[in-house]
């Protein structure tokens, strides 16, 4: 998934979730490992940087060099279910792979849900909600070109409320308007009772 954040933004995140690996459950990638060996060589390009990693994953870890992997979030396999009263792809149980942030290796299991909504009027939305092992979470949800984020992470909400205008609104190759809001915490909480509803 890419996003357009900024690196000392994330930089909190992944301080947050780097400080409490030992209590992080590893993604077994030996579980799957056809499906991760077909979804490494379609994501990234080919080269010898992707056959190790493909040849890697058969002692069940993935090592993906972030010079070849310069994504947001790459996240393992999302079981997902189509819901459709949200009209929304919706991951199924409580727990997340996540790969890497903006290239950065992890390979754990944390909680957290992550839909795609698709409804028919192209009306097209993004959400993720992550939470790491100390108990703070971090939501994301884009929309008709908007990217909320919120928190209840000190650090983190305070960056991105120190973020110049030039950060916040950016004006795309596509002539469209991006733009970063902060909302309330109980925004990410209000997502997480929906992504429940509908499992």
């Amino acid at each position: 998934i890419d996003l357009i954040v900024p690196d000392k933004v994330l930089d909190v995140m992944i301080k947050d979730l780097k400080a409490y690996t030992v209590e992080s459950r590893p993604v077994n990638y030996l579980t799957e490992i056809d499906f991760y060996k077909k979804s490494l060589s379609e994501l990234f390009p080919a080269g010898k940087d992707i056959n190790n990693a493909i040849t890697g994953l058969n002692s069940g870890t993935l090592e993906l060099p972030n010079k070849i992997n310069k994504h947001t979030f790459t996240f393992s396999n999302l079981p997902m279910k189509w819901d459709a009263d949200y009209q929304s792809f919706v991951t199924l149980g409580s727990k997340v792979g996540l790969a890497s942030i903006k290239g950065e290796l992890f390979n754990y299991s944390y909680t957290g849900y992550v839909e795609f909504k698709m409804p028919t009027n192209d009306d097209d939305r993004l959400y993720i909600y992550l939470e790491s092992p100390g108990g703070k979470f971090y939501y994301f949800g884009f929309k008709q070109g908007i990217l909320n984020l919120t928190s209840d992470n000190e650090d983190f909400l305070k960056e991105v409320e120190g973020l110049k205008t030039k950060e916040v609104i950016k004006k795309m190759p596509d002539g469209e308007t991006y733009e970063i809001q902060l909302v309330a915490p109980s925004v990410g909480k209000m997502f997480v009772d929906r992504a429940k509803a509908a499992q």
